[in-house]
């Protein structure tokens, strides 16, 4: 009788395991997709705020430097520790629920974009405050899990490297590019509307995003797409 082969021999010949990894079929994927639109729009509630805040605490709340320089930290203050303590209290957390408090932080910050275009500077400084801790789980979790979803389009243990290094380049172009978008479009709303109406616009855009990120990565539609694009 013979031998089983043994498993480095077994090779399952589907598309995925065939061709090698690249951005253009790792984005035709919704997931993946999906999840680096997120960290767009995540980056862009803070990135929007940062050119019009000091001319806002300025001519609006009669601020001065060290007053706009202390509100200008507060984010920072509040994301170090914040970044740490996630890193110890979601340890042993399965994917799914990773990925829902991912949706979870998607979805409240645009309460933290709305309090900073309020006209209460009291509202503003707890905005500052919550947009320093509301996106945190985003920035530490979406990665892996944008990394997971890579690897089961590309099961073969060969192309592991090759999924993880274009995610994690995904990743990072897309979070660039919801700093320029930012940069470019919250100036160019706030001559436009104002910067209380810009605030209402880009908090509706994250919420759009959190509503997708919820259909296309949490609900189970996602696992159907997931086989369709295996199977392309």
């Amino acid at each position: 009788q013979p031998l089983l082969p043994m498993a480095t021999d077994v090779t399952i010949t589907t598309p995925s395991t065939i061709l090698r990894p690249t951005i253009t079929h790792l984005l035709k994927h919704p997931r993946i997709l999906v999840s680096a639109l997120c960290i767009t729009w995540i980056n862009v509630s803070w990135t929007f705020v940062e050119p019009l805040l000091a001319k806002r605490l300025d001519s609006f709340f009669h601020l001065g430097k060290k007053e706009i320089g202390i509100i200008f930290s507060l984010s920072n203050v509040v994301y170090i520790p914040a970044a740490f303590l996630l890193q110890f209290a979601f340890v042993g957390l399965n994917m799914r629920k990773r990925r829902f408090i991912v949706l979870l932080s998607i979805a409240i910050t645009p309460v933290a974009v709305l309090l900073i275009g309020s006209g209460s500077i009291h509202c503003l400084i707890f905005g500052m405050l919550l947009l320093g801790l509301f996106p945190t789980p985003v920035w530490i979790m979406l990665l892996p899990s944008m990394q997971e979803d890579s690897l089961a389009i590309y099961p073969d243990t060969r192309h592991r490297r090759v999924a993880n290094d274009l995610t994690a380049g995904i990743y990072n172009s897309f979070m660039i590019f919801g700093q320029v978008v930012g940069y470019v479009c919250g100036p160019v709303l706030n001559v436009t509307v104002g910067f209380g109406n810009t605030t209402w616009i880009v908090s509706g855009l994250i919420l759009m995003q959190a509503i997708s990120y919820y259909y296309f990565v949490l609900s189970n539609a996602s696992d159907v797409r997931l086989k369709s694009v295996r199977k392309a």
